[in-house]
């Protein structure tokens, strides 16, 4: 079979669909694991106070990146940090887990409506 490079990630099942995994600019390597955002994204978006998060990768001391979400809340939630990462656990993988947590009012979006991830990289412990 030919190799088509788009940049993208994505799998083929055993009935030969094709699934979107995300692009791999966007993948963040965390201590030898490969996180895709899109992943950690879904898990975190089923959250019952949860009304929209961005995933990204954030530099580390440890060198790589760590994962850093950015998360709007549902009108009357709260969510502490705490809580999301123990509601991560059994969800997510450890290395998938977000070191980061920023709660924001809304996510910063680009001219085409997508997320603004250079104003999201901004370390903010809340």
């Amino acid at each position: 079979m030919d190799a088509f490079h788009t940049g993208d990630f994505g799998r083929v099942d055993e009935n030969g669909c094709l699934y979107y995994l995300g692009r791999l600019k966007e993948v963040i390597r965390r201590r030898g694991e490969n996180v895709m955002p899109q992943e950690v994204e879904e898990v975190i978006a089923t959250h019952p106070a949860v009304a929209e998060c961005v995933a990204l990768g954030v530099p580390s001391d440890l060198g790589e990146f760590d994962v850093k979400v950015c998360i709007v809340l549902k009108a009357g939630q709260t969510l502490s940090v705490n809580e999301l990462k123990k509601w991560c656990n059994g969800r997510l993988a450890h290395f998938q887990t977000p070191e980061h947590v920023e709660f924001m009012r809304e996510i910063p979006r680009t001219p085409t409506g997508k997320p603004a991830l250079a104003k999201l990289h901004i370390i903010e412990e809340r």
